[in-house]
């Protein structure tokens, strides 16, 4: 067996600028697993407001025992595997999910099928995946989203004082219907302010309204508002499932939250249960983490899978959007290619 790594810098194609944070390079990790002459690779995405960096991530790798990886090699449940390595990492869960992505590659790869039919997952989504627009000026965002025109939806961070004016501009080159994000930036009393100042331009879905710890705040917008409420910083494992009933409408699953692939499957299933919606969703990643979510966002109502899309010069081949809707490769494993370079 080898481990191996390397930093993964991508550049954006513009800054990308968020409610609590801005940058114009993303810096990630590649992982490549190599079990029995087959290998696997997995992208770690470090993220600093989850209290992970490019350094702490290789410093945990550094530091790793890959001893429980090597099971992948016979019958041994993925799952299992990654709890092993789970007890290990700990907090470093942009690690975990790059070492399952990389076991799932593997385990595709030795049994000639996709990942997305290991997990039992549809092999095609029928959710639009929507396309995100940062902050920025009227006429940036504008530009922005009428050059985005092959996406049926849009996905606006929100959050600045001049939200309004945003999407006023939005919608005056695009009648797509919009889905906002505050990446938690508001109290209850501001969210439901402030979303009934933007409802008048057609709004989907709000998405994290309030800060992750508070429930209470995103069960008081849902019921002052007529669109759904999706959580994101507020769920990351199954674990966090059962609090959100009644507060909010549907989850946002992300590979970089949840630990991977195998954890993934585990909140889709207890979000069923509570009839709570599901959204696959990302980081800005190149083609690799994209096209290891997309292989479950044929479980997904809504998609959010374009973080491949606003970087430059991706060094990996994989899931596209066609028609606006994600295309899950049919390749064994993640079906993921490198770029010639990379």
């Amino acid at each position: 067996m080898k481990l191996g790594w390397r930093p993964l810098d991508l550049t954006l194609r513009r800054t990308f600028a968020i409610s609590h944070g801005a940058t114009d390079v993303r810096h990630n990790v590649l992982v490549e697993l190599e079990v029995g002459g087959v290998t696997g690779l997995g992208e770690a995405e470090p993220t600093g407001y989850y209290g992970e960096t490019a350094e702490s991530a290789i410093a945990a790798l550094e530091a790793f025992d890959p001893e429980p990886l090597e099971a992948v090699a016979g019958d041994d449940d993925i799952a299992d595997i990654i709890a092993a390595c789970r007890e290990q990492l700990g907090k470093n869960v942009s690690v975990v999910a790059a070492l399952d992505a990389a076991l799932w590659d593997i385990r595709g790869k030795q049994l000639a099928l996709p990942v997305w039919e290991l997990l039992g997952a549809p092999g095609e989504s029928s959710a639009p995946t929507s396309y995100t627009i940062a902050f920025g000026d009227p006429d940036t965002m504008a530009r922005e989203a009428k050059a985005a025109s092959e996406f049926e939806r849009l996905k606006i961070k929100v959050g600045a004082e001049n939200d309004a004016a945003c999407l006023a501009a939005v919608r005056e080159v695009t009648d797509v219907p919009i889905r906002i994000d505050a990446n938690a930036a508001w109290s209850a009393d501001e969210a439901i302010e402030r979303v009934g100042e933007l409802m008048q331009f057609g709004i989907e879905l709000v998405e994290q309204p309030c800060g992750r710890e508070d429930i209470d705040g995103l069960r008081r917008v849902r019921e002052a508002i007529d669109v759904p409420v999706i959580a994101d910083e507020s769920c990351h494992t199954s674990g966090d499932v059962d609090a959100l009933v009644g507060a909010v409408d549907g989850i946002n699953i992300k590979l970089v939250k949840s630990g991977g692939l195998a954890e993934a499957a585990r909140i889709v299933d207890f979000a069923r249960r509570v009839d709570l919606r599901v959204m696959i969703g990302c980081m800005t990643s190149s083609s690799l983490a994209i096209t290891t979510a997309a292989h479950v966002a044929g479980w997904a109502g809504f998609v959010d899978l374009d973080g491949n899309l606003l970087i430059q010069d991706d060094p990996f081949r994989g899931a596209i959007v066609e028609d606006g809707l994600i295309r899950i490769p049919r390749a064994p494993g993640l079906g993921v290619e490198r770029m010639a370079g990379s």
